[in-house]
């Protein structure tokens, strides 16, 4: 498939774009006219993203509520999320600590539904129709064998 989108007049949030999907995402957008803000945990990747693409870096670490909400408070209302950010750690489900579960969660499940939630209130407050989009692993779909 070839599909050709335009995003142009668009602002558009990408939550884990320092790497991965987030990153192909972002490039993805910018070429497709989408101002793009893309946040990560990683400077010197977002520095390179923003320099190539023409991005806006954000630092941004979605498993702090406190760092989310600051953030927010400078950014304005946009018309799509794309949420990429997430970790993996590989443990036997046997040998899985409480702070490992918490850590993947905090990012991969609780970090998304609180950037979503930024994201959807400046939609509604500004009158803006959007989109919000959760990426997520096929680890939650498949076990994997880490034996």
């Amino acid at each position: 498939m070839n599909a050709t989108f335009d995003f142009s007049g668009r602002s558009i949030l990408v939550t884990g774009a320092s790497s991965g999907i987030g990153r192909a995402m972002v490039e993805m957008l910018c070429a497709a006219g989408a101002a793009v803000v893309a946040a990560a945990r990683n400077t010197n990747e977002l520095a390179r993203l923003a320099e190539e693409t023409g991005c806006e870096p954000l630092k941004l670490d979605v498993s702090d509520e406190a760092a989310i909400d600051e953030a927010f408070l400078s950014l304005g209302a946009f018309d799509g999320l794309v949420n990429c950010a997430g970790i993996a750690l590989l443990e036997r489900a046997v040998d899985t600590t409480a702070a490992s579960f918490d850590r993947v969660t905090a990012v991969n499940a609780r970090g998304a539904a609180l950037v979503a939630k930024h994201v959807a209130r400046g939609m509604i407050e500004a009158k803006r129709a959007g989109s919000i989009v959760n990426v997520s692993s096929q680890a939650a779909l498949v076990a994997l064998d880490i034996t």
